[in-house]
């Protein structure tokens, strides 16, 4: 690899570290709203009904485990995005923007009810997600990546 190419990775590599950091941060916060959603559907189906009221519960309970079934693949694909990112594939990079463009709308959609600070917060953390996922920088160092004699990968099994 020649100097100019070296430069050009680690100038790229600053921002592919900070993708794969809020990659990691937004599939750690969605699959935290995903165990909560589940754990507050739990609740709510077990909670006692009063006899005067309609009874919801079996309702409320299966909407917030079908929000927490949306919810849950952002998490799955920011962390295998962040992973392969880690090891230089264009997968990760393209997981990492899908799983975090998904993330802020439905953060946008299905986080209404939390209170302002937080539903702002999960939704600009998936947008700056994806926009250090997007920067050129990124798309650099993963096109940059080492062949296998430079980063010490095995070459033996590999079919020409």
């Amino acid at each position: 690899m020649s100097v100019v190419a070296a430069g050009a990775a680690d100038n790229g590599r600053r921002t592919a570290a900070v993708a794969r950091v809020l990659a990691f941060i937004s599939a750690l916060i969605a699959f935290a709203i995903a165990g909560l959603m589940i754990f507050d559907a739990v609740r709510v189906v077990n909670e006692p009904i009063e006899p005067d009221q309609v009874d919801f519960r079996l309702v409320t309970g299966v909407m917030l485990v079908i929000m927490a079934a949306i919810v849950a693949p952002v998490g799955v694909l920011n962390l295998i995005g962040a992973r392969l990112l880690g090891r230089r594939k264009p997968r990760g990079r393209t997981l990492v923007l899908t799983g975090s463009l998904l993330g802020a709308v439905v953060a946008f959609m299905v986080g209404a009810v939390a209170p302002v600070v937080a539903w702002v917060s999960v939704i600009v953390l998936f947008i700056v997600t994806a926009v250090a996922a997007a920067l050129p920088g990124t798309k650099r160092w993963v096109q940059c990546a080492p062949s296998p004699s430079e980063s010490g990968e095995s070459v033996l099994g590999q079919v020409g």
